[in-house]
């Protein structure tokens, strides 16, 4: 297995360095690539150990993305990035000797029991599902080069046929098209019998959509969002935590969390679920660092006892005033 990284378009920030070294760090990872489009990315993340993959985008793509509906500006492409990373690595597994991947995005914090070995034995796509519209590309698994080519091809029809598509968007439609080849890593909780208050955890299995681990779940975006709080730049400059997503897969209101032996549990009554990863929407660096399991138990103690107040970042919003003034002027 290829555990890989996708950086396109912009130079990465700080929590991208540090999420790589706590992946070496804390994880028995033979081959972690860096794929990107900027030569300076690659260039680092070899000297710093990792292995690096120089990302050509090919005329095919350039074209297509041209008449995306989205606008260009949004933060230097966001949204074109977001969707072309997919085709990056699609591209990268069908070049690589092993073909398969695990994509980890940039802000996607893995716990020190994270399974790799079970994601590995799965012979299907792997993603999250976030809402009957969208789905997030937290995680990918791609198992093989036979699907990762069939997989691109997929893809680049659903993006000529609409352009309105994001990669969330996409993901959704793909999965609704291919239901037989997709499985979605499990991310939700399932309230069996409410009337009578009694609850357990879903078969991850059942329907045969979900990755059958039994241990635990993933973090696909609401966790991470709930307990480290949301991107400030969707925000204007300002840091918001617990707050609930009513369209999001798991309600985490009345939930509480533990950190044991620097591991993330969900506390469900009297037992302990697994949760392997969290996606830090916030990209709090600190979280990613030397130190980040002292932050994850703060926050973690803080969501228990539903403390919340916003913060005001201003650098973020500085940034995003000044990104929106150079846009202006272009």
């Amino acid at each position: 297995m290829n555990v890989v990284i996708v950086q396109l378009g912009n130079p990465p920030k700080a929590f991208f360095w540090e999420n790589l070294d706590n992946l070496s760090r804390f994880h028995s990872i033979n081959e972690i690539y860096v794929i990107s489009d900027l030569k300076e990315v690659v260039t680092r993340a070899q000297k710093q150990g990792f292995k690096g993959h120089l990302y050509i985008t090919p005329a095919s793509l350039i074209e297509l993305f041209s008449r995306h509906s989205y606008s260009k500006k949004f933060r230097n492409g966001f949204w074109q990035y977001s969707a072309l990373r997919l085709f990056a690595l699609l591209d990268f597994c069908q070049s690589s000797d092993d073909g398969s991947a695990l994509h980890i995005e940039s802000d996607v914090l893995l716990m020190p029991n994270f399974p790799f070995a079970d994601i590995a034995r799965q012979n299907k796509l792997m993603w999250f599902n976030f809402n009957d519209n969208r789905d997030v590309a937290s995680l990918v698994w791609i198992p093989s080069k036979v699907q990762a080519s069939w997989m691109y091809s997929e893809l680049f029809k659903i993006f000529s046929q609409d352009s309105t598509m994001t990669d969330m968007t996409a993901l959704r439609k793909l999965k609704l098209i291919a239901n037989n080849r997709v499985s979605y890593f499990p991310s939700k909780l399932n309230i069996t019998n409410v009337e009578h208050g009694a609850s357990n955890f879903e078969s991850l299995a059942e329907n045969n959509h979900y990755l059958p681990i039994e241990r635990g779940i993933f973090d696909g975006a609401s966790i991470g969002m709930w307990l480290t709080g949301e991107d400030p730049m969707n925000h204007r400059g300002m840091l918001r935590r617990l707050r609930h997503l009513s369209d999001g897969p798991i309600d985490l209101r009345a939930r509480e969390f533990r950190v044991i032996e620097n591991c993330l549990y969900l506390v469900e009554r009297d037992s302990l679920l697994e949760v392997y990863n969290l996606h830090i929407h916030s990209k709090n660096r600190y979280l990613f660092g030397r130190n980040g399991k002292f932050f994850l138990r703060i926050f973690v103690a803080l969501s228990n006892k539903k403390v919340s107040f916003p913060i005001f970042l201003p650098m973020v919003f500085l940034n995003l005033a000044l990104n929106k003034c150079k846009n202006h002027f272009k």
